[in-house]
């Protein structure tokens, strides 16, 4: 009787640690696909503000701009905020809090402030890459193999848990 039990909180013990483990990866592995986003973003902005070309007076996209990136929107606003220029413009302008990453940045030539750059990338990439990642982990074919096969239980139940994020 004592074995049964001991088995079971070194049972109950590993399904903890490997929970723990797998929800470590799982986070840093996201935060590093956010980060990459962001530089993403930064450099695409940088370059799009390279190429900026003075049309009357107004900022306009120059070259380059029809080659964004697969998913990525870039518009260009005026000082006051009304839309100058997008680079797709069948596409709605981005806010932050529906799914999308936004950067922000001053359109400057000569010194003189002419509008904001805001490029965007949709944050369901990353939700993508993260389950296909997850899906794809040996790791993790191996927890959901360990679930399936000990039935109902404790244990189970945390990897189960562990391996539905």
């Amino acid at each position: 009787m004592i074995r049964v039990r001991l088995t079971a909180w070194y049972v109950v013990l590993l399904a903890l640690i490997l929970s723990a483990f797998s929800a470590y990866l799982y986070f840093s592995f996201t935060r590093d696909l956010h980060e990459e986003l962001q530089r993403a973003l930064a450099s695409e902005a940088d370059r799009l503000i390279a190429n900026i070309e003075l049309e009357s007076g107004e900022p306009q996209f120059g070259e380059g701009s029809e080659t964004l990136p697969p998913g990525m929107l870039a518009t260009l606003h005026d000082p006051a905020g009304n839309l100058l220029e997008a680079a797709d413009p069948r596409q709605a302008e981005p806010e932050t809090a529906n799914g999308w990453a936004v950067l922000s940045r001053p359109v400057v030539i000569d010194g003189v402030e002419l509008g904001v750059l805001t490029v965007a990338r949709s944050e369901a990439d990353i939700e993508a890459a993260v389950h296909a990642r997850v899906s794809r982990s040996a790791g993790m074919r191996l927890l959901r193999s360990v679930v399936d096969r000990s039935g109902s239980g404790p244990p189970a139940t945390a990897l189960a848990i562990a391996t539905s994020a």
